[in-house]
Parts: C-alpha cells; structure tokens; sequence
C-alpha cells in the first residue's frame, strides 16, 4: 500500500500492489486531477505488480486518501467514475469512466 519510496524525481509512492489495482488507482488519482505515474514489475512469472507515484508532492495526502478508499473496496470517488453519457449515435446508456460507446464503438461526446 502507501509508502515512503520516492523515485530520483522527487516522486512519492503511493500504492503498490496487483497491476491491474495500480492501473484503477492511477486512472482514480488522475481524474481528480493529481498527476502520477505508473512503474509495473514482474513479480513472478505470471504475477505483474505496479507502483504508482505521484508527481506533484503537495497532492501526496489528497492521493492517499482516494487510495484508502480504493484498499477498503470502495470507489476512488464518483469524479473518477465521471457521469454517466447518452450515446449520440445508438442512444445507449454508458458509465461515465468509459471513453466509447460499448455497444456501438462511437467516442464519448
């Protein structure tokens, strides 16, 4: 989970752990706006791990806490989610985190 590595940036871990959670923290923490990068490891032959760091250190405790909401099994937070959206083209609902129509492939508007 949270530690106090930091990359030669100056860029603080916040997370470690399966790289798919890594990748949903990382989408989380950037649509709230705080900057971050991912560093995926292979820790076995099949097991990938990830770490992400954030960029700016003045968003460190604001990340922390939308990744403790993520460790706990709760949403990083509905601004990551983003609002549901009406397919202009097939009139599909579709949840506010996809960037594509999933029925008909058409590009959020």
């Amino acid at each position: 989970m949270s530690s106090e590595r930091t990359t030669d940036l100056g860029e603080r871990q916040v997370f470690e752990g399966p790289e798919a959670d890594a990748t949903i923290v990382r989408l989380a923490l950037e649509h709230e706006g705080i900057r971050t990068r991912i560093q995926s490891a292979n820790a076995g032959r099949t097991r990938l791990r990830g770490a992400v760091y954030v960029v700016d250190l003045s968003q460190v405790e604001q990340a922390r806490a939308i990744v403790a909401r993520h460790v706990k099994g709760g949403y990083p937070s509905n601004a990551a989610l983003g609002s549901p959206w009406t397919c202009p083209k097939c009139g599909e609902s579709v949840e506010g985190q996809f960037e594509a129509c999933w029925k008909c492939g058409t590009p959020k508007p």
